[in-house]
């Protein structure tokens, strides 16, 4: 019988092997200020959304606010979210949330991968994300600044990682606390060194390794009698 470990041995097996890349690959592409806005906005719309209805969202949004000199107004933001090229599930509190980011990047005077750089850890950098940019969590603060090329060891700890750590590594998460995400992040590097897979990799080979698996059980017919907490 096919284990999670057994995909999750072979998914790493090929990922040195060079049979497929991450986004340390293509990093250097997110330096320009309009794609970091860009992830920015996909980060934040994500957070209760799924990533690629966000991307897209955010590339409308860009269009129509950061494209024509259009100030940000939030009830404007907020009728574009609940409009049929959105369609949001939260457009109120979004349109607050991305108003107040975007705001807040605006008053960044350097390029903001210089100014996230020049705090003096990661975890510094992410706690300023997550403190001023309303709508970024930790998680989500994680990927915004991963995803601009600034942060490598930062982990992005979702349901897919949560169920990895209590079902293969046998660890109790009862909530996402920062205290407990910190503690999280410091077991998933220590496993990372321990596997010899950086975090930026880490995280999204258990992410693959969790929906094969899921993949593979349904394919079996097993979806009413095992059910994985993977909702959303």
């Amino acid at each position: 019988m096919v284990t999670f470990v057994h995909i999750f041995d072979n998914l790493i097996d090929e990922y040195k092997a060079g049979q497929f890349g991450t986004i340390d690959e293509h990093q250097q592409q997110y330096f320009d200020q309009r794609s970091i806005e860009r992830t920015l906005i996909t980060c934040i719309l994500s957070s209760t959304w799924t990533y690629e209805k966000a991307t897209n969202a955010a590339d409308v949004f860009l269009r129509e606010f950061r494209g024509n000199g259009i100030g940000l107004n939030e009830d404007a933001i907020e009728l574009l979210l609940r409009s049929n090229r959105v369609r949001h599930r939260f457009p109120k509190s979004k349109a607050r949330q991305l108003k107040a980011s975007l705001s807040a990047i605006d008053k960044i005077q350097e390029s903001p991968v210089d100014f996230f750089t020049g705090f003096d850890s990661e975890r510094l950098a992410r706690d300023f994300v997550s403190t001023n940019f309303p709508g970024l969590g930790y998680k989500q603060s994680s990927m915004f600044l991963r995803d601009i090329g600034v942060a490598r060891e930062l982990a992005v700890i979702d349901i897919h990682i949560v169920w990895f750590l209590e079902n293969v590594e046998s660890l109790k998460v009862p909530n996402l606390s920062k205290r407990n995400y910190l503690l999280l992040e410091d077991y998933l590097k220590a496993f990372s060194d321990k596997v010899g897979i950086g975090m930026n990799a880490l995280d999204r080979l258990i992410w693959a390794s969790v929906r094969e698996f899921r993949k593979m059980k349904r394919a079996k017919g097993c979806g009413m009698q095992y059910v994985l907490p993977l909702a959303g």
